[in-house]
């Protein structure tokens, strides 16, 4: 497999960025990439955190990062991230400049597990977890048909590959169709072929 930092869908503009306290992105402090926070703001978002995300948005495909450790750790991982999309004006440059702040590499090259989720709302609508190598779109179909994810209309839905070296990050492709949603058996078929 080749690392998804070479797939097509993370290389366009940055289109988005969000940060989540504590896993919960129905609260996300989402932003456009030359809309960034005034360094008050910026603080007080992380005063005290011992874990934040960050996700960065390629249009429908987004890329993610865990970030935890002693509230400066946290800090400063996070202000690298952010330094990252200002300093880039695509997914190419990106990870570059992701990999020279962070000092971290080798980002999406063995997949964990994979999840599939509704885009900002993983905990209130759910997330089916697989193991990506023995799936096929067909089957995971066929187990969507009767979870909320299903009958969700309001959410566009990702199937997220996860990976925990260097750090917890993954990947995310969109799966499903405008305007209602719904699940989109070749979206699924191709994002499934990406890591294998």
């Amino acid at each position: 497999m080749r690392p998804l930092t070479a797939h097509p869908a993370f290389g366009g503009p940055i289109t988005r960025v969000q940060f989540a306290r504590d896993g919960e992105w129905e609260t996300a402090w989402s932003f456009a990439p030359d809309r960034a926070p005034g360094d008050a703001d910026w603080q007080a978002y992380l005063a005290g955190r011992r874990e934040v995300a960050f996700e960065v948005f390629f249009g429908a495909a987004f890329f993610g990062v865990r970030i935890t450790g002693e509230e400066a750790d946290v800090i400063a991982r996070a202000s690298a991230c952010l330094a990252a999309t200002h300093a880039a004006r695509d997914g190419i440059a990106f990870f570059a400049e992701l990999k020279r702040r962070t000092g971290l590499g080798l980002w999406g090259a063995k997949v964990d597990f994979a999840e599939i989720g509704a885009v900002n709302a993983w905990r209130t609508v759910g997330a089916l977890r697989f193991d990506p190598q023995n799936a096929d779109a067909e089957t995971l179909l066929a187990r969507l048909e009767s979870s909320p994810l299903v009958r969700n209309r309001t959410h566009p839905k990702a199937i997220e590959f996860a990976f925990a070296a260097p750090v917890p990050h993954w990947f995310a492709l969109p799966v499903s169709r405008a305007p209602a949603h719904e699940f989109d058996a070749a979206l699924l078929a191709a994002a499934l072929a990406s890591v294998r």
